[in-house]
């Protein structure tokens, strides 16, 4: 089960407009909370886990704080995902995004939690005068799926491109039919993306301001391949899992689709840089599935990749509405991988510019993949020194760019390619 649809209530089409473009903000990769609800259908793999089965009442699963660490191994099989055609929750296991429609359902349970979810954002934007539900709305989603390649099931997808396409649209209407401007920031920047190419044009062209897109590249980033080298046939940890972190278990973390999503691209990369080194071979973004099956990943896994993700990032394209990409640069950033022998141990790291996470080289992608279409009318790439990728959405200076930039589209008239 995915992200359900906003209450009618959520937005109040009936009252006075605000005069403001409404402003749709979809947060960073583990912002978002997810509710659990089990059914009699659920096969616990611990009695301890049987509580709420059947009981019709959804509980937080992510990120869930509270638990105790008992329930960890209930918190894995939750939130593992399972692959037969399309990905899906395990049988008996419905989950949701928590308060749809609202930003109030962004990870804010801790202080660095509510700078990386956009908690700073929406308190700027409300001194502006936005108010959540109101000229202000969250689209939170299940940032365990991925977006998929043309033609492959992704039910969780499809839900979740209904629900943010009618919640923009009730949104317009509760604020004198004026059209949206879509926030972004990290892996948010993926679903905006995937949402808006998948919208047919003239719906885009009548609900869609603008799109601003913070940290978020054009072509992945290196750290990302990390996780595999470190995590595949490796089950250790320097500290005991909690019901918080189990979604950082590999029997979690090897079924989400969205482990690829960030995977650097040639799109980016090109074909030929070395982007991990080992004694006997390097890896370049072109050789992303020979890496991922020296990791140890199964063939079965490699081919879902190359069939599934690998497509989407090597067709990533304009969405054909107005774009502003704001990203941070001037901060160490990985760019390449040295292991000693295999892709075992902990690798030296060869560190160029980006944000911290996202590579320079991905941020000057977005200039040829979006900004390149003759098909785009307006794009504008700003990049703040010395930000970090965090930063973008949360540091003083960077916020008021962001804002400044979220408050100029919605005035922008101008459709030339800057």
């Amino acid at each position: 089960m995915g992200v359900e649809p906003a209450s009618p209530g959520g937005v109040e089409v009936g009252r006075e407009p605000s005069g403001l473009y409404p402003v749709v903000l979809l947060p960073g990769s583990s912002c978002s909370q997810i509710e659990v609800r089990l059914t009699d259908a659920y096969e616990p793999p611990s009695p301890v886990c049987e509580a709420r089965k059947g009981d019709g009442r959804w509980s937080l699963l992510y990120k869930n704080i509270i638990a105790p660490d008992a329930q960890v191994p209930c918190f894995a099989d939750q939130l593992r995902l399972v692959y037969d055609g399309d990905y899906h929750n395990a049988r008996g296991v419905e989950t949701r995004a928590l308060s749809f429609g609202s930003t109030r359902g962004f990870l804010a349970n801790e202080p660095a939690d509510r700078e990386l979810c956009m908690g700073k954002l929406v308190e700027a934007l409300e001194r502006e005068g936005y108010r959540d539900g109101e000229s202000l709305f969250g689209a939170p989603y299940d940032f365990r799926h991925a977006p998929a390649a043309e033609g492959q099931p992704n039910m969780e997808l499809s839900r979740f491109r209904q629900n943010l396409r009618a919640l923009v649209e009730r949104a317009s209407m509760a604020n004198g039919r004026r059209p949206a401007v879509l926030v972004s920031h990290s892996q948010g920047g993926y679903f905006a993306m995937d949402f808006l190419r998948r919208s047919p044009l003239s719906w885009r062209r009548r609900f869609v301001k603008h799109h601003v897109m913070a940290s978020t590249g054009a072509g992945g980033f290196v750290v990302s391949m990390q996780f595999f080298a470190s995590t595949t046939g490796d089950s250790s940890s320097s500290s005991s899992p909690s019901p918080a972190t189990a979604m950082s278990l590999p029997s979690v973390g090897g079924t989400l689709p969205s482990r690829f999503t960030a995977l650097p691209s040639p799109v980016a990369f090109g074909d030929d840089t070395p982007l991990a080194v080992t004694r006997n071979k390097s890896y370049a973004a072109r050789d992303m599935p020979a890496f991922l099956a020296a990791a140890g990943l199964p063939p079965d896994m490699v081919r879902l990749y190359e069939t599934r993700e690998l497509p989407v990032a090597l067709n990533l394209g304009a969405p054909l509405v107005p774009v502003t990409c704001i990203n941070g640069v001037g901060v160490p950033t990985t760019e390449m991988l040295l292991y000693r022998d295999g892709l075992d141990g902990a690798p030296e790291v060869a560190y160029g510019d980006g944000d911290g996470v996202v590579n320079l080289a991905s941020i000057v992608a977005l200039d040829k993949v979006i900004g390149g279409d003759p098909r785009q009318e307006y794009y504008r790439s700003v990049r703040i020194a010395n930000m970090s990728h965090r930063g973008v959405v949360s540091d003083p200076v960077a916020l008021r760019r962001l804002v400044g930039e979220i408050l100029a589209a919605t005035h922008a008239e101008d459709t030339r390619v800057m």
